[in-house]
């Protein structure tokens, strides 16, 4: 797991996590994330202490540079990873996260290891669900020597679904948010009467949706210190509300030399078919376009992904390290490759890295 916001090693798988919802993405704090494995819906307890562990690593296997020689230094392997357990009552919760634990060896440019890790730190937390869905904490960091405040809250909204945290840092005053919200995207289906057929249609949840979400931090006086913003589009409902624009709103303005030209109606019926039983023009199902920035960088993070049965393939490009990424991702595991040019700016391919995301409690 890289602390980088836009690298393809930020997703992550979110089973069942009842404060990070977004499939194979994270946006909260790890001692969060395991605080919601731990109030899964599906573990809901009366009385007594149920414990609950979390945990998830990384390791990279990448080309090594030294700008001083612009010359490779051969193989470097670098590991991150974040464990935790937590123990919970009905409303209460105590846990002990160590994180940014890292592993490095090979030779490299000392100043991209800085830049890619940040400090470990050992937090215990106490938790306490003060309402439905809501949390307040109070955490201590025994590494690095510093207390933490923090509230979150997920639940439903007129959207569908959101959560969001804020964190209060007062060693470095500084205040850390994450949020994500999820829904439906710009419904174009309703329920309508179906005159010639006689029948009321009411269209079934395709389960498609949309989400976005963004972490911003506030340092001191600098209360842009640092931003990322992210959005996940479902391609399905984008191409049919867009061809729904089209039928409903532009084509009644269509000129006639349009029409006059030939193979113009073919052309409109193929781009523009008729809606069936569920309202549906094009079935796109299973096509999620990724995107990401971070500012700061030189360019967004985009991918696009196709959901398979037990499976999901992706593919993207980071533009600010110009890094090309596949990846193959089953339930606890993800398996991927980038491909990126040379730093010197050679226009010569290096070497591609390989990476592996694990969550050994997912593959259990």
């Amino acid at each position: 797991m890289s602390t980088k916001y836009g690298s393809f090693e930020s997703v992550e798988s979110t089973s069942g996590n009842h404060l990070d919802f977004i499939p194979f993405l994270s946006v909260i704090p790890f001692e969060w994330r395991a605080i919601g494995d731990a109030f899964k819906s599906a573990s809901k307890i009366k009385s007594g202490i149920k414990s609950s562990l979390a945990g998830r690593c990384t390791f990279v296997v990448r080309q090594g540079y030294d700008p001083t020689d612009q010359s490779s230094t051969g193989r470097v392997l670098e590991g991150n990873g974040d464990f935790g357990i937590c123990l919970r009552s009905k409303t209460g919760a105590i846990s002990l996260t160590a994180s940014n634990l890292s592993l490095r060896t090979g030779l490299d440019d000392p100043l991209v290891g800085a830049a890619n890790f940040a400090p470990p730190s050992l937090k215990a937390t106490l938790a306490h669900e003060f309402s439905e869905d809501s949390f307040i904490a109070a955490s201590y960091d025994l590494k690095l020597r510093k207390p933490e405040l923090s509230l979150c809250w997920t639940g439903e909204t007129f959207t569908e679904k959101a959560t969001f945290s804020l964190t209060a840092d007062p060693v470095h005053r500084a205040l850390k948010l994450s949020a994500a919200v999820s829904f439906p995207g710009t419904e174009w289906r309703n329920t309508v009467y179906d005159e010639e057929n006689d029948v009321i249609e009411e269209p079934k949840d395709d389960g498609a949706r949309h989400s976005l979400w963004v972490r911003h931090e506030a340092r001191q006086r600098d209360l842009l210190h640092r931003t990322s913003l992210g959005a996940r589009i479902d391609m399905g409902r984008l191409v049919n509300w867009v061809v729904d624009v089209i039928d409903y709103k532009l084509e009644p303005h269509f000129p006639r030399l349009f029409w006059a030209l030939p193979g113009s109606q073919t052309l409109y019926n193929f781009l523009v078919p008729a809606e069936d039983e569920n309202q549906v023009r094009h079935h796109i199902r299973g096509w999620d376009l990724d995107t990401s920035y971070e500012f700061g960088r030189s360019g967004p993070l985009v991918s696009v992904s196709k959901s398979l049965r037990h499976a999901t393939l992706s593919l993207g490009w980071d533009a600010h390290e110009r890094e090309a990424g596949l990846e193959y991702a089953i339930r606890g595991l993800r398996l991927g490759a980038k491909l990126g040019r040379d730093e010197a700016g050679s226009g010569i391919w290096k070497r591609p890295s390989l990476y592996a995301h694990i969550e050994p409690l997912e593959l259990l």
